[in-house]
This record gives C-alpha cells, sequence and structure tokens, in this order.
C-alpha cells in the first residue's frame, strides 16, 4: 500500500481545525515527503532473509532487456546473502523535478 507509518507525530500531517482541511501539501504527503520520517521502510520484515542490492544503473530504453518504448530503464543487482532461501521484488519510487509536476 501507499501508506507510510510515521516515526513520530511529527511526521504526519496535521488536518486543520474548525472543519477546514487545507490541501497544502500538494504531492508530499506521507513517503513523498523528504520532511517526513517513516516508522519502518517499505517491504520492512516481509523476509526471513537478506537481500544485498547493487550495480544500480540507469539505461536508455533501448538497451537489452528494456521493455519496448520505454524511455528510461532501471537494472539492479539482486543477490540473496542470507542463510535462508528467500525472492525479493523490486520497487523504484520516482521523483520529477518542479518542471513536470
Amino acid at each position: 500500500l501507499p501508506v507510510m507509518f510515521p516515526a513520530s507525530a511529527s511526521d504526519a500531517i496535521t488536518p486543520g481545525g474548525a472543519g477546514d482541511v487545507p490541501y497544502a501539501e500538494g504531492l508530499r504527503t506521507s513517503y513523498r515527503s523528504p520532511a517526513f520520517k517513516a516508522a519502518f521502510p517499505f517491504g520492512h520484515g516481509l523476509s526471513y532473509t537478506t537481500f544485498e542490492f547493487s550495480q544500480l544503473a540507469a539505461l536508455p530504453g533501448a538497451a537489452p532487456g528494456c521493455e519496448a518504448g520505454a524511455a528510461r530503464c532501471l537494472q539492479v543487482r539482486v543477490a540473496n546473502v542470507g542463510q535462508r532461501e528467500g525472492r525479493e521484488a523490486v520497487q523504484a519510487y520516482l521523483q520529477f523535478d518542479g518542471a513536470t509536476q
């Protein structure tokens, strides 16, 4: 789910009083805000083993392994470095610069 459990009360958006709730934060809500700290990062505690991520690269969309028509493609090496078998689904969260919001 695209929600965040705040680490403290200061890491949450506080609604206004008297029935008015201004939506001033725009896209900077929950996990999208660099000002808020999450109590648990995404995927926290969902595995019985440990994974290591390395060799992250942004490739042109035409690179081998990229979906046809993609503008860019991300590639990352995932290694199970734990003592149990396991699988990992890599998730990427992108943020566009101010000109594209």
